[in-house]
């Protein structure tokens, strides 16, 4: 028997893929059309292409539909809040920093 089936390397590269194109490629694209890959504006358009490559295959298998449990929603929200806030203060650091 084999330690990954062809699903599981499937999987692992569909994410690797969302994450790759969703916070790498985005952000070059928006910058070369001149946006700051920085601003509110382009976070914004890269996290709604990463949720939306995360979630609309979920929905259309019906997976989405599947967890009942509202803890589960609530650590999936969870951790999406903590991801985009630690991004969001990992590319604005002057703004949480005291002045003096």
């Amino acid at each position: 028997m084999a330690w990954v089936s062809m699903v599981d390397l499937l999987v692992v590269a569909s994410t690797f893929g969302a994450i790759l194109f969703s916070f790498v490629v985005v952000p070059e694209i928006l910058g070369r059309r001149g946006h700051d890959p920085r601003s509110t504006f382009a976070r914004a358009v890269v996290w709604t292409t990463f949720l939306a490559i995360v979630l609309i295959p979920a929905a259309v298998s019906g997976f989405l539909f599947s967890v009942t449990n509202p803890v589960e929603w609530l650590i999936l929200f969870f951790g999406l809040s903590v991801a985009i806030l630690w991004e969001y203060y990992r590319l604005n650091p002057r703004k949480f920093t005291r002045t003096q």
